[in-house]
């Protein structure tokens, strides 16, 4: 039991529990992947024109993007 409440309380040193990250690992997959030019193109199809993006190049990381509603 000292074993479970030390894994489960581990996030003073990570910033998240060895708990959580595995919830978030099984939640995680299975996932789909979209490019920059798929999410450009669903957003203005809906009204949106893209006002700032930041791309990983390809690499691992997050894309991220701003779009504003066209009035």
């Amino acid at each position: 039991m000292r074993y479970i409440k030390y894994w489960t309380s581990k996030s003073q040193n990570r910033g998240m529990s060895y708990y959580h990250d595995i919830i978030d690992w099984i939640g995680g997959y299975p996932f789909e992947v979209s490019s920059p030019e798929e999410v450009f193109e669903f957003f203005h199809a809906k009204g949106y024109d893209l006002i700032k993006m930041k791309t990983c190049g390809g690499g691992l990381g997050c894309n991220e993007f701003i779009f504003q509603k066209r009035s």
